[in-house]
């Protein structure tokens, strides 16, 4: 048989100092790492090159896809460097924020932003770490906010800082961003996300970039701002995918709110169609223990309930001391949601919605066979990726078969929950197209006698919107 994995759910792993020798990439791709995310707040170019390298060779001797995706700093306002790998700030001591670029201490630490005490008045609540340390204004000139400490505890170099209900006018698309994305265009490389989106301009400012280098970018809008949430819409019309990233978000609106969020933007994308990666602490303990907690595998459990189509590991991958463990553990709980009937399905289609198109009818119609029927496979031939996305919005018990000419497009549709996606050599006729698509099906065992499939089609097959046809077929 076909070696497909046990799991439909997509899994994203950071890449970093514990995960980035050629002996742990293997083992995380092996467990089930779908989508190797590299984080530019922390790599250098160099770095990555050599990651992306090492993925790519033993994706292709695993015959295992694997999706690469660039997650841009974006204005993340950050404290600087440290004298030692980390420093704790005591409860009740100030500490003196500043512009001034200085190695930083107990007592003062760099702000990587000109002028922000302008805008930051007294009282106002500082958050540290995703908000695990807290400072109070005290005091304030134009360039240092001197704070107490509120909530202490230890701080790591280069740790993000946030002044939540401050807008500090920031562009979601920095020039230091511009260098990354052009270096990752460069690479022939194309899955990208936007860190702290408020608008569709923000999006529609990197694709225009992009485009000036005669580039296309697949982009995921990170959604981590309060103005982000009331421009949602538009921004999920904007984007190719979203990724809740819960870390900034808890910061930015209450921690209270942050679970219903996360089931209105699953909702949302599902609706929509766009994948949505699920993000931020989901098993952080794993970083220093060999088990999650029991919360930590239920709050995974729930974003699959919840439709998500990937969930994000990153310190755990990135710096933990057990990658490998933790992706094998992430697997097991994904296999065992997807397990129980019904798993993160939702009514996607709505009689008072706008008209639907027909290839939309046609992967919804393709996922009610897969439920009645019981079918082994849905096969979708595609340019873009557009087919496989409708069908795997249903999150349909089966696996979606989808071949395509374009590296690219395996490489977008990795993120999307069930769709597996395999590369085929351009043909010329419609004909052979479908030809290529059996015979590999049969030479490598996905299909047995009596098993029933799908497929979706349209003419000329595999073109970018022509898809208007759905077949049944049996294995005999």
């Amino acid at each position: 048989m076909g070696s497909l994995p046990f799991f439909k759910t997509k899994i994203v792993c950071t890449i970093g100092p514990a995960s980035g020798s050629p002996k742990i990439l293997e083992k995380l791709i092996t467990e089930g790492m779908d989508v190797a995310r590299l984080n530019f707040s922390h790599l250098d170019h160099e770095t990555c090159l050599t990651y992306v390298q090492r993925i790519k060779e033993i994706s292709k001797k695993l015959n295992r896809p694997v999706g690469l995706l660039q997650d841009l700093p974006g204005p993340k306002i950050r404290i600087g460097g440290l004298y030692k790998d980390f420093i704790y700030l005591k409860k009740g001591k100030d500490v003196v924020l500043t512009t001034k670029k200085i190695i930083g201490n107990e007592e003062r630490l760099h702000v990587n932003i000109k002028r922000f005490p302008e805008k930051i008045e007294k009282g106002a609540w500082v958050y540290l770490s995703d908000g695990m340390l807290q400072l109070k204004v005290k005091k304030k000139d134009e360039n240092e906010l001197l704070c107490k400490v509120e909530v202490g505890g230890e701080l790591r170099s280069r740790k993000g800082i946030n002044f939540p209900g401050f807008d500090l006018s920031i562009s979601a698309f920095t020039s230091e961003d511009k260098k990354h994305l052009r270096f990752w265009l460069e690479n022939d490389l194309d899955m990208v996300c936007l860190s702290f989106v408020q608008t569709p301009e923000d999006i529609e400012k990197v694709k225009k970039f992009a485009k000036k280098l005669g580039k296309a970018i697949f982009l995921i809008a990170k959604i981590e701002k309060r103005k982000a949430l009331e421009n949602i819409d538009q921004i999920i019309s904007s984007a190719d995918g979203i990724m809740a990233a819960r870390g900034d978000l808890g910061v930015e609106i209450p921690i209270e709110e942050v679970p219903f969020v996360q089931k209105r933007l699953i909702h949302k994308c599902n609706r929509a169609g766009k994948p949505v990666i699920t993000a931020t602490q989901m098993m952080e303990s794993m970083v220093l223990n060999r088990l999650p907690t029991r919360a930590e595998a239920t709050d995974v459990a729930n974003a699959i309930l919840d439709g998500t189509d990937a969930v994000m590991l990153s310190e755990e991958t990135a710096i933990g001391k057990f990658p490998t463990e933790t992706v094998r553990m992430m697997a097991k709980i994904c296999k065992v949601t997807e397990e129980n009937p019904g798993t993160g399905q939702r009514k996607v289609f709505s009689r008072d919605e706008k008209e639907y198109s027909i290839a939309e009818v046609i992967s919804g119609s393709a996922f009610s066979a897969s439920r009645s029927l019981n079918l082994k496979y849905i096969i979708t031939p595609t340019r873009t990726g557009a087919t496989p996305r409708m069908v795997s919005k249903h999150k349909p018990d089966c696996w979606i078969l989808a071949f395509t000419y374009d590296l690219k497009v395996v490489n977008q549709l990795s993120l999307s929950y069930a769709v597996y996606p395999i590369l085929l050599k351009e043909v010329d006729k419609s004909e052979q197209a479908e030809k290529a698509v059996f015979d590999y099906l049969l030479v490598n065992k996905f299909m047995k006698k009596g098993e029933k499939i799908a497929i979706t089609s349209g003419v000329p097959f595999g073109e970018p919107g022509s898809t208007n046809s759905l077949r049944i077929l049996t294995v005999y």
